[in-house]
């Protein structure tokens, strides 16, 4: 089997811009960069809208579901806070809220 230079420079795509069978790759359409330029626009708008949502969440929701959470494990004799974050000092933290403002820790006992 001969390989040329050229041919190692291959994208899989021929002149005419269709898929070309390469061993080994799968065929894809072509796409020009128009195309997967707007897929990427597409995709990073939905994980944009996607970070609000998330970020939404208020520390006593979030503090409320990690007590549902430690319930449900049989955890007993605990407490949880909400602190900010730069006055966490042995605590564990458990959570952050409020972008990173808030530290909800846990103290056994």
């Amino acid at each position: 089997m001969k390989i040329d230079a050229p041919a190692l420079m291959t994208t899989g795509i021929d002149p005419e811009g269709r898929g070309v069978d390469m061993p080994g790759f799968p065929v894809h359409p072509a796409r020009n960069g128009e195309s997967h330029m707007k897929s990427l626009i597409l995709t990073l708008s939905l994980l944009l809208l996607a970070l609000p949502a998330h970020a939404a969440k208020s520390c006593d929701e979030l503090k409320s579901e990690i007590d549902a959470k430690l319930q449900a494990k049989g955890v007993k004799n605990y407490t949880l806070e909400i602190v900010a974050a730069d006055a966490v000092k042995d605590e564990k933290v458990v959570g952050s809220c409020e972008g990173g403002t808030k530290k909800i820790t846990y103290k056994k006992g």
